[in-house]
């Protein structure tokens, strides 16, 4: 090898160890999107493991059976994050997973208040939407990200962000119950923290990376 060739093959190894620029996320609209995706949905989902079991008590169900309900809505948390998982790359663009699992968990959370009498269905169904919402949500700080070290930062953001939000929620809808003595309330807050959820849900699952 010529020390030419040496010296070209020396600067192409360099230039592939070189950290290439990237974005960072804090500066990115669409970082921030997929931040609140991931306070949103990991809010909504604080508050129910929290008083899910305790709105359920309250339309007269046993508190075995609110329990065994808690058990069911994880479970079916696990099957909505596989299935949502297995679709993540077969479609170009996640917007309408987005929509269908925050929608489950709308729809879910509603029959609640509405037919508690088939509670055990209406969990189930909202455990799919959660599940699948934070497989989505975890999913997209790779699909959304243009380097791993990108990536990395996109992750820390939003769980920092997001699990900062997700703390708050539980607190926050205890005090609103304790201020107005019924759920109603906090069913609004919540159907409201879904809407944003879409939205925002839906803005970072489009086909586009931060750059």
């Amino acid at each position: 090898m010529t020390p030419a060739t040496t010296v070209t093959v020396a600067a192409a190894a360099a230039a592939e160890t070189e950290p290439r620029p990237y974005r960072s996320p804090w500066a990115s609209a669409l970082g921030w999107q997929v931040t609140l995706f991931m306070g949103t949905q990991s809010t909504v989902y604080f508050i129910l493991i929290t008083w899910l079991p305790s709105i359920e008590q309250s339309a007269g169900l046993s508190a075995a059976t609110a329990g065994f309900h808690q058990l069911l809505l994880n479970t079916a948390g696990i099957v909505g994050s596989l299935l949502t998982a297995a679709l993540i790359h077969r479609a170009r663009d996640q917007r309408a997973i987005a929509a269908v699992i925050a929608v489950l968990v709308a729809a879910g959370l509603v029959a609640e208040f509405a037919i508690p009498s088939l509670s055990t269905l209406w969990v189930c169904v909202i455990g799919l939407g959660t599940g699948g919402t934070i497989s989505l949500a975890l999913s997209l700080f790779a699909l959304r990200s243009g380097h791993h070290r990108q990536a990395a930062e996109l992750s820390g953001m939003a769980q920092a962000v997001g699990y900062l939000m997700a703390a708050a929620g539980p607190v926050l809808i205890g005090a609103l119950h304790d201020a107005t003595r019924s759920w109603s309330a906090a069913l609004i807050v919540i159907l409201a923290l879904l809407a944003a959820q879409l939205v925002v849900s839906v803005l970072a699952s489009r086909d586009r990376q931060i750059g």
